[in-house]
């Protein structure tokens, strides 16, 4: 803090840690013929008596570099006489008198500070005097219009702390700060508030017994509820609830008085008495008539404690002894005065988490405690997050988790007015008032606030923190379902999306968006490492299975790599496939088929489930995630849950979604586990993938991953596997359909089809099981022997080159003489059809032998590899990537 300007250190103070907020410089002063000029017309204006628009022009110039300007006597008893001339500038306007006698008491204040410069010793009782009572006549008369209230508390605050001011002008400058600030609280609020508690934060320090305690009463009474005031009898003019800025200046405030009465003994027994009064405001009744004022002061004295130490200081040893004694009577009155308000609400919600399991993972009490009304009023909600993130520390209490939590959920994220409006279509000013929050206090305060929340988690018992971790849950899903009906019904309106509606608010929702998944993620970040000891393994599965189930649901937000979002990802998959229980909680991650297809409300009544972003980041997620639980994830749960979705998002126009649904199926595929049902599910899945495949064309853009199937059904299915045999039958059935459709069309996009079929049934070949083998070569001669004769050809030139790289000697006795035999059977098939019946029947008979038949492949399938018969490939159909996957 600078020398005696407590109430710019406040100011600092209120932002320094939150906001970002651009302060005036004021390393130099402006030219000296400026400043000259302006105390010229000071005392033109004291000398006359009149004050004019230029003399108010002149001292608000001078207060604006009071810092670093010289106030000599005669300048000093210049204002003093422009303030005591207040009752002749009935001429001036309301605003004019405001303004310069404001900044005459400003000045007037730096140069008590200063220690009245340059007074003499026998002048400066009548200079002590003349302030006081000019001051005393300035608030008299500005009675009406309250407009000098704060800069005069702050004069006669100043004249406190001056150490030349006699012990009498000081108590009467105390007594005169305490009556005027209970009298005058509804106008010192504001703006200006900052200048009226630095005047009573001076008189503080200065203060003991009566004074102190009517002092301290002042601030606590500042802001009062309506009830309580009645129900004390208070006539005075009260508000419901201070602005952030004005509750966390008094915070402030407190931790500047606590760290000046911690570093000098003479003032630290007054400690004793603030304490005291705060905790006597808040057991005055049932509901503390103070409570505003109560928690920031509670709040910022606690901060204090925590901030400067007391330590090695001389004087201080009886004070360091109870050091834990204040610091627990201060975290009581927090938590009393938290508790008062929020009690009943509290109740509720802890009579059914007691009643439930300890992670009460349907969270239907989280719910219905966030859709049926809100805890209190949110002022007072975003007060208590504030103020406890600026003291930290606080004793871990139930009402203290349950005003916290239901704080982030309802007013540091605004989301549910948001949505709500936006997605009725209620008002245009949403945008605007989205970028307001995203610039304010509280919600740079979050990171802060969020830490609390996680101390009060890491000290709750395990039911409290399902509840905790319930309401995250709550929170993301509520997220999810309401930006994805966002989004669909701005794609909707296309026409009206140029609209404020929609684009005024864009910047600020995205960024409000990315701290929300960054909040989830810390929190359950935290609420991981607590449970990393835990033996309990079952618990730690659902807890895992929670966390993607929230993560899934934010994954629309997230743009870029987190690294605790890895380690937690991570460390919540080893948790979920422990056990099979545990795994097939993963479920939750993904919507259900219904869930994908059908509209998600009324309001977006044309809806197509390929064009739902939201939806579909949430099964990205699922598909990238569950891969690494299919060891012990049920296959009965994959076949009945998940696959219906999987196969869905194999035709989705978004390659990412395709690719990552077919590596699902083949992890799926090649996962060998001690299930029972795993094989026969496995076989079920092939035939229906390659059924679902050929519905509809084949789409070349989705042909890789469809050889990647195809090679973990040859390579992973049980040997001789009847289901195997029939996606290749579908293969060589579909490839013979296409040539023929080809052929009699001419449709270049079948034949390019059917050529890609085939080159992947010649591949197989290498990869199938023996006892499928016979099987597959059956159906590519029939295949390559329907063709037209270029086309067989070619198939016959492709067969060669996909052999002859073979070196498996187990398959070797089996493929060469078949691939002789069809070599052989091609080429008859030419010559027959460009000769005589005749010849054909004489070259048969000279080659009985070599026939062809589906008895010879399926018996003994003997062939002798001729190298001479191969042939340069033509036309390699099939990619490098699809052949490294095969």
């Amino acid at each position: 803090m600078e020398g005696g300007l407590l109430e710019e250190w406040l100011e600092r103070a209120v932002f320094s840690s939150s906001t970002p907020r651009s302060f005036p410089s004021r390393s130099s002063s402006p030219p000296a013929q400026r400043i000259s000029v302006a105390w010229s017309q000071v005392r033109e204006c004291a000398r006359n008596g009149i004050l004019l628009p230029q003399h108010t022009t002149a001292l608000s110039l001078l207060q604006e570099h009071g810092r670093t300007i010289h106030i000599s006597e005669p300048q000093a008893r210049s204002l003093i006489s422009i303030l005591s001339s207040i009752s002749s500038y009935a001429s001036s306007t309301d605003d004019g008198i405001a303004q310069a006698i404001g900044s005459t008491a400003l000045l007037l204040s730096i140069w008590v500070r200063r220690g009245f410069t340059s007074v003499s010793k026998d002048n400066i009782k009548d200079v002590i005097e003349a302030i006081i009572s000019n001051t005393i006549k300035a608030l008299e008369i500005s009675t009406s219009s309250h407009y000098f209230i704060n800069e005069a508390i702050l004069l006669l605050g100043s004249m406190c702390v001056n150490s030349r001011v006699g012990e009498e002008h000081r108590q009467r400058c105390q007594a005169l700060i305490a009556q005027e600030f209970v009298l005058q609280r509804k106008h010192i609020r504001g703006i200006k508030c900052k200048e009226a508690l630095a005047g009573v934060g001076y008189a503080m320090v200065s203060s003991t017994g009566p004074s102190l305690k009517s002092l301290v009463q002042g601030l606590l009474l500042l802001w009062m509820d309506v009830d309580a005031a009645l129900d004390h009898q208070i006539e005075v003019n009260i508000s419901s609830r201070p602005s952030i800025e004005n509750g966390l200046l008094l915070l402030h405030l407190m931790e500047w008085y606590g760290s000046v009465a911690l570093s000098r003994g003479k003032y630290a027994s007054s400690l004793y008495t603030v304490v005291g009064e705060i905790g006597a405001s808040v057991l005055s009744g049932k509901t503390p008539p103070a409570r505003y004022g109560a928690l920031f002061t509670a709040a910022g004295l606690l901060r204090s404690f925590r901030i400067y130490r007391s330590a090695q200081r001389p004087g201080l040893d009886n004070l360091e002894l109870n050091r834990e004694e204040i610091m627990a009577s201060l975290n009581h009155s927090i938590i009393r005065v938290i508790d008062a308000t929020v009690s009943h609400r509290v109740n509720e919600i802890a009579a059914a988490v007691e009643a439930g399991s300890a992670l009460l993972l349907d969270i239907t009490i989280a719910e219905k405690y966030f859709a049926d009304s809100h805890l209190g009023d949110q002022g007072w909600l975003q007060c208590v997050a504030v103020a406890l993130s600026r003291c930290s520390g606080v004793s871990p209490n139930v009402s203290v988790l349950v005003c916290l939590t239901t704080a982030f959920v309802e007013v540091v994220f605004p989301l549910k007015a948001f949505y709500n409006e936006m997605i009725a279509q209620i008002s245009e000013g949403n945008g605007d008032r989205l970028t307001m929050h995203g610039k304010s206090i509280l919600f740079h305060e979050l990171g802060a606030i969020l830490r609390v929340i996680c101390e009060q988690y890491e000290s709750a018992n395990m039911k409290w923190q399902g509840w905790m971790e319930c309401t995250f849950l709550w929170f993301s899903e509520f997220i999810y379902r309401n930006h994805r009906k966002y989004l669909l019904l701005l794609a909707s309106r296309k026409q009206e999306s140029a609209s404020p509606l929609f684009d005024g608010d864009a910047g600020s929702l995205k960024e409000i968006l990315e701290a929300a998944i960054m909040s989830a993620v810390m929190f359950f970040s935290r609420a991981s490492m607590k449970k990393t000891y835990s033996n309990d393994a079952h618990a730690k599965g659902q807890f895992a299975a929670m966390v993607m189930q929230s993560l899934s649901c934010l994954e629309f937000i997230r743009q870029a790599q987190i690294p605790e979002y890895k380690d937690l990802v991570q460390r919540c998959v080893e948790w979920a496939s422990r056990t099979e229980t545990t795994s097939a909680m993963l479920v939750s991650m993904l919507p259900t088929f219904d869930e994908v297809i059908h509209s998600p409300g009324p309001l977006v009544p044309c809806y197509s489930w390929k064009k739902d972003d939201v939806q579909d980041s949430r099964v990205l997620f699922g598909f990238r995630v569950l891969p690494s639980c299919l060891q012990t994830f049920p296959s009965t749960f994959f076949s009945s849950n998940v696959a219906p979705v999987m196969f869905l998002y194999m035709k989705h126009p978004k390659q990412p979604l395709v690719q990552a649904s077919h590596s699902l199926l083949v992890y799926f595929l090649s996962v060998k586990a001690c299930d029972s049902n795993r094989d026969s599910i496995k076989e079920k899945l092939a035939i229906q993938f390659v059924q679902k495949t050929f519905e509809d064309d084949l789409g070349f853009s989705n042909y890789d991953s469809f050889v990647t199937v195809i090679g973990a059904v040859a390579r992973h299915l049980p040997a001789g596997s009847s289901a195997t045999k029939a996606c290749i039958t579908s293969l060589s059935r579909r490839a013979s359909e296409s040539f023929g459709s080809a052929i009699t069309r001419g449709e270049e996009d079948k034949l390019e089809a059917a050529k890609k079929l085939q080159t992947l049934l010649l591949h197989l070949i290498l990869i199938v099981d023996v006892q499928v083998l016979p099987h597959l070569l059956q159906e590519v001669a029939s295949l390559v022997l329907g063709q037209m004769s270029p086309h067989r050809i070619h198939a016959l030139e492709e067969a060669f080159d996909v052999l002859a790289g073979s070196d498996d000697l187990t398959r070797k006795h089996i493929l060469v003489p078949w691939l002789q035999s069809l070599s052989y059977l091609c080429s008859n098939s030419n010559e027959q059809r460009h000769s005589a019946p005749t010849d054909s029947k004489k070259r048969k008979r000279r080659s009985p032998k070599t026939r062809f038949n589906s008895e010879t492949v399926e018996g003994d399938g003997v062939v002798a590899f001729n190298a001479t018969m191969s042939t340069e490939p033509k036309v390699n159909n099939i990619s490098q990537v699809s052949r490294s996957r095969l």
